[in-house]
């Protein structure tokens, strides 16, 4: 099935590629679950052409977004928007990140020299009352600097803040992906006091989906936190605050080092190329080089074949996806002489020979975090200048290591991993650039699968020449690297066993001889069920949140794997703003009313 026309028939004079809008989505069902998860937001799609005067948000949550866009409509720039989303997506996604979790930025601004901002993830181990591995948080003193240094100057600190100590107040809608993920990490979160207060009904049921959730003891801490003089951030009174509460948690030392306000940094991102395209990925500790990686060995294959579903293209991204995570010191020659030929077409002979050279051993991948569930956010947002930054936080893991009592969750250490430094290779904010100028804003939460899922999404975009709504929501696949000498590739809404007959219709995207070119190539075929699937898609294969530069606007589009939206600054927006400058109507606006007898439990 032929999926868009040549790269050369499908870019602007001014080299933004065109995104038409009549080309049908890979899988209906796909499509019918994007539609039916975003409606359920709150949000309509997307206008398919921004405001030449605007910019865009798109986050994980449709209050994050409505924060973004609000703070943008109020005057501040994408920094100031960012520092605001990044609060309140904390308050609103809390299995994902927050106060006590990680965050790295990559901004870009015009006329400057792109960089990121960030704290090197750090473990410390407790053998306290509370043993455990934590991430020593970074939110706080990255979201500071980020303000003080590049924010427009016309948004006051309380005012980036205030947004979220609002939505901690006076609540939100607990959205479809966020009751799930309560649903999955209930025994986690029933088996901490803490946690249980905050966030569990007082019969300890789960609050069912559409009920308004308040968190009034992390509001307390948000408001400490606005009340705060930006020159006595990251450390001052609240940091003392911070240090009283994790003492309890914690043995002294561990205490110490987790409430101690961490060194920010500022780095130069790595730049790479694509179709034409400079990539903009951030450096180690962070997961860029494999992105780029990735994208090295996707620029050898013909773009007609990335067009096209098939065995083809499934066998070019499950390589590139494997090249990602081989050791760096493997060229890309050293990787593909190791391998079969890879496939020109679906009936090329290719797929039934080999060029191995001599000697050639396949190159052992690296560890994957498969197993562990995933626990981050990605939100993208873009101003009228055309700043944009790309920011991913994290937890680490779901609901992090530990609640602590002020509201917010301490983010865990991944297993086996070592004091110090951490690499975290697994938060991938990119940046497409062409001429000076911004096309395409986007990362991905999921673990190990944000890498699979943001460059599924830039080969969709750029490749594929398609609407970036359709890019975003596109069926993914993700390589497993591990101890095998071959990883084991997992295709969304792929059931290998599959009672109810469906398995030839769920195979279109990949081909119907996948599991043959699985074989051929050696790798293995599994499945994941994570209890977070919604009419064929699942949340296990990220949560891409991007904005693309469309004509003389921008078009954002949330990943319907999440509850998110994407929004364009409206003239609307702009106007409300002025009538309402505390946003007291955005937070009624955001969700049905309180409904405290909607309750759900999981069976025993």
């Amino acid at each position: 099935m032929k999926r868009g026309p040549a790269l050369e028939d499908r870019t602007h004079d001014d080299g933004f590629p065109y995104k038409p809008a009549d080309r049908r989505i890979r899988s209906p069902l796909v499509w019918a679950a994007t539609i039916l998860l975003v409606h359920g937001c709150g949000s309509e799609r997307p206008p398919t052409h921004g405001v030449a005067s605007s910019g865009a948000v798109s986050s994980a949550t449709p209050e994050a977004t409505a924060v973004g866009v609000r703070v943008l409509a109020s005057g501040g720039n994408a920094v100031d928007a960012a520092v605001a989303i990044s609060l309140a997506l904390g308050v609103t996604e809390p299995s994902e990140s927050g106060l006590g979790g990680t965050v790295v930025m990559l901004v870009i601004r015009p006329g400057a020299d792109p960089l990121v901002i960030h704290a090197t993830p750090e473990v410390v181990r407790s053998t306290g009352p509370n043993p455990g591995s934590f991430l020593r948080p970074t939110m706080v003193p990255v979201l500071v600097h980020a303000w003080r240094e590049y924010g427009s100057g016309k948004v006051s600190w309380e005012k980036v803040v205030e947004p979220a100590q609002g939505l901690a107040q006076d609540g939100y809608a607990l959205g479809r992906f966020r009751h799930l993920k309560m649903v999955k990490e209930y025994s986690r979160l029933e088996g901490d006091s803490v946690a249980t207060a905050l966030l569990l009904n007082s019969d300890h049921s789960i609050p069912g989906e559409g009920t308004r959730v308040q968190l009034p003891v992390l509001a307390r801490t948000l408001e400490r936190l606005a009340g705060t003089a930006p020159t006595a951030l990251p450390g001052g009174d609240f940091a003392d605050l911070v240090a009283s509460d994790i003492v309890g948690l914690v043995d002294a030392t561990a205490a110490r080092v987790l409430a101690t306000p961490t060194e920010v940094r500022e780095d130069t991102p790595l730049a790479g190329t694509y179709r034409g395209w400079s990539v903009l990925v951030p450096g180690y500790p962070y997961g860029g080089s494999r992105l780029l990686r990735a994208l090295e060995l996707l620029q050898s294959a013909p773009v007609e074949v990335l067009e096209e579903e098939g065995e083809s293209r499934t066998a070019w991204l499950a390589e590139a996806l494997g090249y990602a995570i081989a050791p760096q010191e493997v060229s890309l020659g050293t990787y593909l002489a190791a391998l079969p030929r890879l496939p020109l077409s679906v009936d090329d002979p290719a797929l039934r020979r080999t060029r191995r050279m001599s000697g050639a051993s396949l190159p052992s991948l690296a560890p994957d975090a498969g197993a562990q569930p995933p626990a981050s956010s990605h939100f993208s947002v873009v101003d009228a200048t055309g700043m944009a930054v790309s920011v991913t936080q994290s937890l680490r893991g779901p609901f992090g290591e530990r609640a602590s009592g002020l509201g917010f969750f301490l983010a865990r250490a991944p297993e086996g991993a070592s004091m110090g430094s951490q690499a975290v290779s697994w938060s991938v904010p990119t940046v497409l650039m062409r001429k000076g100028a911004i096309g395409l804003v986007l990362g991905s939460s999921g673990g190990s699968r944000a890498l699979s899922a943001v460059v599924q999404t830039v080969t969709e975009w750029v490749d594929g020449g398609h609407p970036l709504e359709r890019a975003v929501a596109t069926p993914r696949l993700h390589i497993e690297g591990g101890a095998r000498p071959r990883p084991r590739m997992v295709l969304e809404g792929v059931t290998w066993v599959d009672p109810m007959g469906g398995l030839r219709a769920s195979l279109e995207p990949w081909g119907e001889g996948v599991r043959r070119l699985a074989v051929s190539r050696g790798l293995g075929v599994g499945e994941q069920d994570t209890g977070l699937q919604t009419l064929g898609i699942s949340s296990f294969f990220g949560g891409v949140h991007a904005v693309a530069r469309d004509g003389d606007g921008w078009t954002p589009a949330a990943d319907p794997r999440r509850d998110g939206v994407g929004r364009v600054v409206s003239e609307e927006d702009v106007v409300r703003a002025r009538q309402d400058p505390r946003g007291e109507r955005d937070l009624i606006d955001l969700g049905p009313p309180p409904s405290p007898d909607v309750r759900s439990r999981p069976e025993e």
